[in-house]
């Protein structure tokens, strides 16, 4: 299901390291060489951009629950219905997560829900439900802490895009970089095609892009 969406969603993601994964064949005049570096760099720079986007998802699912749950609580705050807020709410959820009945939650016992550290506040008001007073507490904090969580989530997620486009930016000059020293300088191509140079063109090729995007994964989870 997530490759199906993967391809759909970010077909621009595979054209683009299909595209830059063929310029081997341009750069080096040993076409099996040329071969193998597409085969490596298409398929591991697309298995990167895969988890990349899998992250991606991960985020946006985060950025849907705390959404209906303020939003669940934000009803409450204004004094509506409990079952009338969570049918309002619920909309954030269709499609991110499977989705149950009001009056189905009241016979839970664990959150149905995936809303991380929010989950016990969630079956917090489902206890009040069951006497009423889901209403009563006071939600304030609680919304205001969903709504910073939210908004990081968002930054994070801008900042992706803005990573993935610094990635192929980077690659794109690199490669042109690399295209113009072979282009003017006809001897380094041929040096390239004959002797041990096949084995370091190989390894530049094969391996440079996706290793740039995987650097670009780690900065994107923070690891450095």
């Amino acid at each position: 299901m997530q490759i199906r969406r993967f391809i759909r969603d970010d077909y621009r993601e595979i054209i683009f390291c299909c595209v830059f994964s063929l310029l081997p064949f341009i750069l080096i005049g040993n076409y099996l060489l040329a071969t193998l570096c597409f085969i490596i760099s298409f398929f591991v720079s697309n298995l990167i951009a895969f988890f990349t986007f899998k992250y991606k998802l991960s985020i946006e699912t985060r950025i849907s629950a705390f959404s209906f749950f303020s939003s669940f609580l934000l009803g409450l705050q204004d004094m509506k219905g409990t079952k009338e807020s969570y049918d309002a709410s619920i909309k954030y959820l269709v499609g991110k997560m499977e989705t149950h009945p009001f009056d189905e939650l009241l016979t839970m016992s664990l959150c149905p829900y995936d809303l991380g550290k929010y989950n016990c506040y969630f079956m917090y008001v489902l206890e009040k439900e069951k006497n009423n007073e889901a209403h009563l507490p006071s939600y304030c904090s609680l919304i205001k802490n969903l709504e910073k969580d939210i908004s990081f989530l968002s930054r994070q997620k801008k900042d992706i895009l803005l990573e993935k486009i610094n990635c192929q930016l980077i690659v794109f000059f690199f490669f042109s970089v690399f295209s113009l020293i072979i282009i003017l300088f006809p001897a380094i191509r041929n040096s390239l095609t004959n002797s041990f140079y096949p084995i370091i063109t190989f390894i530049l090729l094969s391996l440079s892009f996706p290793l740039i995007e995987f650097l670009s994964l780690m900065k994107i989870k923070g690891a450095f």
